[in-house]
């Protein structure tokens, strides 16, 4: 994996253009459109750019593709990267320390713990229940 290419999607934020992003990373790394239906309506789909080999999506704020501009950034576990102070593995408690307490927690029924702080800026951290440690995160 290219450190760069990890240093760079860490950063992204939603609200940059998609030509900008894509553009620095076509140039070294694919990105790839997809669409998946997840319901029995055919208005269920969801459209994203998947960064497949660092386990990265880069959600549009609609289901066009390709989007002008990007709403949210979600890492997977196979990201390698630090996001607002945070790695994947890390505990709850680690979060915590650096975050500090979250501003609010999921507020539905889900299979992970989900810690989701809304200033400076937003940014979600996903516990796995059994280990406690951050398998994903979103900004």
């Amino acid at each position: 994996m290219d450190p760069q290419v990890v240093e760079y999607l860490a950063r992204v934020t939603p609200g940059l253009t998609v030509a900008e992003v894509v553009t620095w990373l076509q140039a070294r790394t694919p990105v790839k459109q997809v669409r998946e239906t997840w319901g029995p309506d055919p208005d269920d789909v969801d459209a994203y750019l998947h960064v497949t080999q660092y386990d990265v999506k880069l959600l549009p704020g609609n289901d066009e593709l390709p989007p002008e501009q990007i709403e949210s950034v979600a890492y997977g576990p196979a990201f390698p990267g630090v996001v607002n102070q945070i790695r994947m593995g890390m505990t709850g408690d680690q979060v915590e320390q650096i975050l500090g307490p979250p501003d609010r927690l999921w507020p539905m029924p889900h299979e992970n713990y989900v810690l989701i702080y809304d200033q400076p800026r937003f940014f979600r951290a996903d516990l796995d229940r059994e280990t406690e440690q951050v398998i994903a995160m979103f900004r």
